[in-house]
């Protein structure tokens, strides 16, 4: 049973000082709660009916249960984010909601921009190969004019493309 430890905290003046039983409930609770007494002897010793001290009974443990309700509610508000916790956390909140200055749209486009420019440069290869002509010979010439040109227009019959040659003629 709980009444007990809640009559204690009541008369240790743990509920706080603004917090007061009329003195018919304070002796109901004392009887009740400290003394474990019953009902019936409540009521020939205060000379009330059992129906009225039973209400005021009730009266005084809904008075304590709001209190107890409230005191709860105190804690977890402070317990809540408050003050310096509640600032600090918030700065990382907004220092998280700016991660991205681009959308992933904006950002797969700037990559793709860069990467076709590599790829249409020579700097797409590594040195070593570029500056290699026995390795140069076989790779694929052409500019994208040249082959969109080449795209546009008929494909012969072996399906094959065939774009003119840049490259210096050599001489015998």
């Amino acid at each position: 049973d709980l009444l007990p430890p809640v009559a204690r905290l009541y008369f240790t003046g743990r509920f706080g000082p603004e917090f007061k039983l009329s003195s018919v409930q304070a002796a109901i609770l004392c009887g009740i709660g400290v003394q474990n007494r019953d009902v019936d002897e409540l009521t020939k010793e205060l000379g009330l009916p059992a129906n009225q001290v039973l209400a005021m009974f009730n009266k005084a443990i809904r008075k304590i249960s709001i209190s107890l309700n409230t005191i709860v509610e105190e804690k977890e508000t402070e317990a809540l984010l408050g003050g310096e916790k509640r600032l600090k956390i918030q700065k990382s909140v907004e220092g998280m909601r700016n991660v991205a200055e681009k959308t992933l749209e904006e950002d797969a486009a700037a990559a793709a921009k860069d990467a076709m420019q590599v790829y249409n440069s020579d700097k797409m290869l590594p040195p070593e190969i570029a500056n290699d002509d026995t390795l140069m010979q076989y790779a694929i010439k052409g500019s994208d004019k040249q082959w969109n040109e080449a795209l546009d227009g008929e494909i012969n019959e072996a399906g094959t493309v065939s774009i003119k040659s840049v490259r210096e003629k050599r001489k015998l």
